[in-house]
């Protein structure tokens, strides 16, 4: 009899590092610009906030820190910054102002500090959004894929993000490159009799803008400003 999985998405999970050590929980901060208006959620995909850019270098709060946005769209090609897995409170909080605090995820229109994933060396998991992965064809492994965006869930805080099984590409241009199939009890399509449709890959960050082979195919100048 077939076994299928549940449909779960959950955005982008890390994992561990290239080297197999686990993932320490390591970030870089960034923050969340009041002039954007899209919610964030933990696991989605983040990119750099070109319209923002970085916080005014005479700016109390957070002098030169760069600004990143939320991915609300499905992508294939474009290159993304990291992934968003926690917040602190907004800037200017004080205890006199309803903070952030008791939500666990980002209002749009509100700024807030960003925990990202930006280091292109972490592991992912994430769901497919369809069948895609049969133990006669591994037509996924080894491939870019694009990701496919649904709005995360207000009550957990978590990403609705997914991988998108028609946006399955060679070039390395997409955000994610197909290590293998998660090898895990509760994941199934590995067997032939399996329904692989919402199943979960392990990822590698392939078209993230901080990372080597991104900064190799660009200019120096359009790559880094301000070190971001």
């Amino acid at each position: 009899m077939a076994t299928t999985n549940v449909n779960r998405p959950s955005g982008f999970r890390p994992l561990r590092y290239r080297n197999g050590s686990d993932w320490n929980g390591q970030f870089s901060l960034y923050q969340f610009s009041a002039s954007n208006s899209v919610d964030a959620y933990i696991y989605d995909l983040v990119s750099f906030d070109s319209t923002n850019r970085t916080g005014a270098l005479t700016d109390r709060y957070s002098p030169g820190l760069p600004f990143v946005a939320a991915v609300a769209s499905d992508i294939t090609t474009a290159a993304q910054r990291g992934v968003l897995v926690g917040f602190l409170p907004e800037p200017e909080f004080n205890m006199t102002v309803t903070a952030s605090l008791g939500l666990k995820y980002r209002v749009g229109s509100t700024s807030r500090y960003a925990m990202v994933i930006d280091d292109p060396n972490v592991i992912f998991e994430a769901q497919e959004n369809a069948g895609g992965y049969t133990s006669t064809s591994n037509n996924l492994i080894g491939k870019g894929i694009g990701t496919a965006y649904t709005a995360g869930s207000t009550i957990t805080g978590v990403s609705g993000a997914q991988l998108k099984s028609s946006a399955v590409v060679t070039a390395a241009a997409a955000p994610f490159k197909v290590t293998r199939f998660l090898p895990r009890v509760d994941n199934f399509g590995f067997a032939a009799a399996d329904n692989p449709t919402y199943a979960r890959y392990e990822l590698l960050p392939f078209h993230w803008d901080l990372s080597l082979a991104y900064a190799a195919a660009t200019s120096a100048s359009a790559t880094l400003v301000c070190g971001v």
